[in-house]
């Protein structure tokens, strides 16, 4: 039985075609993902993590209910607005293990944390200039089980009625309750 040259042409360039689509379509172990974690792009990630693995798919925390409240003050009065945007910060991730793909924060980075008490009227973690005018943020963190606090800009004075202690780090400003706390966390920095 011979086969048609035509016909060898046609299964060569089926089988590179289907190799090609092979290697180009991501493989995952997960067989039933929701859609929102097979393509992130259609749905925005909402929740935090202390680390970032990178050989995974975000994780959900499902529900819509929002995890964070963020007003911004000058002198008493709210400057926030749909048109204003500010990027918060987290944990700092210092340290990369390429064998798990996973971001953490160092050893050497922890090391210089700085334990703070955090009195009614709060702390003071950095000096200013008296007449320069301060922006206030009330950050409302909803049933947060991390001690990470979120920052909009270098702090400069931290209080809590719900927080009796920070860790301060003077090297990355990384900012966080020194224990847990069970349901929601508010606290203003400046």
């Amino acid at each position: 039985m011979a086969f048609s040259p035509a016909g060898d042409h046609t299964s060569l360039f089926c089988g590179g075609f289907a190799t090609i689509i092979f290697i180009l379509i991501p493989r995952t172990g997960d067989v039933h993902l929701p859609g929102h974690v097979a393509n992130p792009i259609t749905s925005p990630r909402v929740g935090f993590s202390q680390q970032v693995e990178l050989s995974t798919s975000p994780s959900s925390q499902g529900g819509k209910e929002p995890v964070l409240k963020f007003q911004v003050t000058l002198n008493g009065h709210d400057v926030g607005s749909e048109k204003m945007h500010y990027l918060l910060r987290g944990e700092v991730l210092d340290y990369y293990d390429h064998r798990k793909h996973t971001w953490t924060r160092s050893h050497a980075a922890a090391d210089q944390d700085r334990s703070v008490p955090l009195p009614s009227q709060g702390t003071t973690l950095a000096e200013i200039e008296t007449d320069a005018p301060q922006l206030e943020a009330i950050i409302t963190l909803r049933r947060s089980r991390y001690r990470t606090l979120f920052t909009a800009w270098p702090t400069s004075h931290v209080s809590s009625p719900h927080i009796p202690e920070v860790d301060f780090n003077p090297i990355d400003l990384q900012l966080s309750a020194r224990e847990s706390t069970a349901g929601d966390v508010i606290y203003t920095l400046r």
